[in-house]
């Protein structure tokens, strides 16, 4: 549940260091990825993926 908390938190106050970390956990977790719950922290990284793309242009 922590890496939901984060991914709010950095909802909030967005940093790379934070979004790193996140990363970082989410790759630790590719033994479960067809759980539901890492599908789940796979959609919100993929909307934050798409979010930060769109500032960039």
């Amino acid at each position: 549940m922590r890496i939901h908390e984060a991914l709010d938190q950095l909802a909030n106050t967005w940093y790379a260091t934070g979004m790193e970390r996140v990363r970082e956990v989410r790759h630790a977790l590719h033994p479960w990825a067809d759980t539901d719950f890492v599908r789940k922290v796979d959609d919100r990284l993929y909307s934050w993926q798409t979010t930060l793309s769109a500032l960039q242009r």
